[in-house]
């Protein structure tokens, strides 16, 4: 297949967006469509090179392939890896290890992207602690390419005529069932439309599909000219309007993607003024490194950040990155050219540069299952260290069977029982998200204190408030189905206290910006009696109201907890490197004026709701009290021991610990 230097240049336009939005500067928020640029191109590319040996129909054409697949993709990739896992023995808490562990086989099997897609739940660790996150997109590449041309090679035992009919036809169809699923499923199943190869083949197959026409469709040079130039304007258009916010991949992948398919269809025919910006010396150089540039900079910025315990300033970001320049520069020339070009004699033929492979490959393995067997490691640190890292899996889990129960099956037989099990009527109802059951510990110790029962209606992710829905991921999160069930339970139960405890300032403002946190914002909706719906925050409040107004019409009385103060990082691992690296514990510890902007502002929400009802008899804990005591810093660890299991949910031991700010739900007559 023809060289076609802009084509380089488009790599750079790829990899760019992806490193800047990475470390968070220059405000290319959308930077992540690079990586569905980099499909089409894939596509584009090894089709040609495919079609270029399809009359070969011998199956060394198919090793031959997979030989320059090797070369191309394997050694700048076990470069990375190697140097990942001797930064991650030498940093990594056990936790963070056996994460890197299972993550570093998955990449050896071309299958990070379903390692990646499993681990994204409600508790997943965050991306900053992932430095081989980026490899799922090799994944989906390599799941392709084990796949495709083997379907081409089949199709030889069939006459020319009928297959020139049939592999286009087959190629449209795979294309468009593979769209239909992107556009179907991203509402539903967000994760798995993101990471996986069935809703992002038809990116790579766009590609294919330009290779087997772009020698028959014509085009005029001003229809190119204009082409082209629309065509990198969407690109730089969802390079900077979209953010993580966006639904992705969904129907705004549709634009990027056909934006890099037309570029490159128009100018494969023409030389166009887009053409020659893209065939530039810098861009096609920065293309050339794009492969090396890729691999390096995700692992470096993760490192560096885990390492520091915060995030980069912007002249210490644009050090790594011009780190990752520099190491992406020397694997072009002294790793990945001269293996690709056979000069180094050891890997020259295609016996060696397999064992090479797949001794590589197997090494990646083994180390990836140490590592997982051996629960990262732990035998590293010193004992304060591993104190501070086990507060990550102190998390309180309730029994099995009893929490996140399916809307149908809630109902006093089945819901978790907290304190005195040995009275049938509740007493009590905690009822919210994952921040009300990791206040079990706390509140059952109490309930015991008082000789008090209380059913535990808990289910990650569902404010507890009624007719307020999640548009983000309605199928893992059926919040309206399920508090309207938790309303039947306390008609049920004939409950007269409710302690509703959330993670309130989420679904009102949204994550914080800085934070570790990878999850999107709740897309929440209500829907007045009018008929009219409302969004964001304004749905929140409202829903908010309506649900004390129900709970108040029904004779319970209600207390709601605030959140906990919240960290921008994992707060067990940045006390056990704080620990490990002879640095000031305190350091984690948050000023309370970082948060006192969140809680005022849901404190407002609140205080509306008295004012418009002055005879509400509610009672409000703030846990900030307990845990940001006077002015000083919000504690994030107490004798010894993580408050926290990641950035905002308590540990056992620090739900046990601040305990007393939960005595007035007990007390209050």
């Amino acid at each position: 297949m023809k060289h076609y230097r802009f084509i380089d240049g488009l790599r750079a336009l790829a990899v760019l967006p992806v490193v800047l939005f990475h470390f968070g500067v220059l405000g290319v928020n959308g930077g992540f469509v690079g990586v569905d640029i980099f499909f089409v191109i894939s596509g584009f590319l090894i089709t040609g090179v495919l079609l270029d040996r399809a009359a070969d129909s011998k199956l060394s054409a198919l090793l031959d392939f997979y030989e320059r697949r090797a070369r191309r993709i394997l050694p700048a990739l076990f470069v990375v890896c190697g140097l990942s896992t001797v930064l991650a023995l030498a940093l990594f808490m056990p936790k963070d290890l056996k994460r890197f562990s299972i993550s570093l086989t998955g990449v050896a099997l071309f299958w990070s992207n379903f390692v990646f897609a499993r681990s994204a739940g409600y508790f997943a660790p965050a991306a900053a602690t992932q430095p081989l996150l980026h490899t799922w997109s090799l994944a989906v590449e390599e799941q392709f390419y084990i796949l495709f041309p083997w379907i081409l090679w089949l199709l030889h035992a069939w006459k020319e005529r009928t297959r020139a009919a049939v592999l286009p036809l087959g190629i449209y169809a795979l294309a468009g069932i593979s769209l239909i699923a992107n556009l179907a499923l991203v509402h539903a199943y967000p994760t798995q439309t993101f990471f996986l190869l069935p809703t992002r083949m038809w990116e790579l197959l766009l590609g294919t599909i330009i290779t087997l026409h772009y020698r028959n469709i014509r085009v005029s040079q001003r229809a190119a000219e204009t082409i082209s130039f629309l065509s990198i304007a969407v690109i730089v258009f969802c390079c900077i309007g979209y953010s993580r916010d966006t639904v992705f991949p969904g129907i705004a992948v549709v634009p990027p993607v056909l934006a890099a398919g037309l570029l490159i269809l128009v100018n494969t025919q023409h030389q166009t003024r887009i053409s020659r910006m893209l065939s530039s010396k810098v861009l096609v150089g920065i293309g050339l490194i794009s492969y090396g540039l890729y691999l390096f900079h995700w692992p470096l910025l993760v490192f560096a950040e885990y390492f520091l315990s915060r995030e980069l300033s912007l002249m210490e970001a644009a050090l790594i990155i011009g780190v990752a320049f520099a190491l992406a520069v020397f694997s072009y020339r002294y790793i990945e050219t001269p293996i690709r070009q056979r000069t180094v004699s050891t890997l020259s033929k295609r016996r060696n540069l397999f064992g090479f492979s797949v001794a590589g490959l197997a090494l990646m393995i083994a180390i990836g299952l140490v590592g997982t067997s051996a629960n990262g490691l732990p035998h590293r640190f010193n004992g304060q260290v591993l104190q501070y890292a086990s507060g990550a899996d102190d998390r309180y889990e309730s029994g099995k069977g009893c929490i996140d129960l399916v809307p149908d099956r809630v109902s006093g037989d089945n819901v978790c029982k907290i304190g005195d099990t040995a009275k049938t009527q509740p007493d009590f109802l905690l009822w919210g998200d994952s921040h009300a059951n990791m206040l079990v510990p706390a509140v059952a110790a109490l309930a015991n204190e008082h000789k008090m029962l209380g059913w535990q209606a808990t289910y990650d992710g569902c404010a507890p408030l009624f007719g307020l829905e999640r548009l983000d991921d309605p199928k893992r999160f059926p919040c309206a189905a399920w508090n309207d069930a938790v309303l039947k339970l306390l008609q049920q139960g004939k409950i007269k206290k409710v302690l509703l405890a959330a993670r309130w300032d989420v679904y009102a403002l949204g994550r914080e910006k800085n934070s570790i946190e990878t999850l999107p914002d709740p897309k929440l909706r209500y829907r007045l009696f009018s008929g009219e719906t409302l969004t964001g925050e304004a749905a929140f409040e409202v829903a908010l109201g309506a649900t004390i107004d129900v709970l108040t019409r029904m004779g319970i009385e209600i207390t709601i907890v605030e959140p906990v103060p919240s960290f921008l990082t994992d707060v067990p691992s940045g006390l056990a490197e704080a620990a490990y690296f002879h640095r000031d514990i305190h350091s984690i510890d948050r000023p309370l004026v970082q948060i006192m902007g969140r809680i005022f502002r849901i404190d407002a929400m609140f205080m509306r709701l008295f004012l418009k009802n002055t005879r509400l008899h509610l009672l409000l804990i703030r846990p900030i009290l307990k845990f940001c005591m006077g002015a000083t810093p919000c504690l994030a660890s107490a004798d010894g021991h993580a408050l926290y299991s990641d950035n905002n949910h308590l540990t056992i031991y620090g739900a046990r610990w601040a305990k007393d700010f939960l005595k007035p739900f007990f007390t209050k007559s």
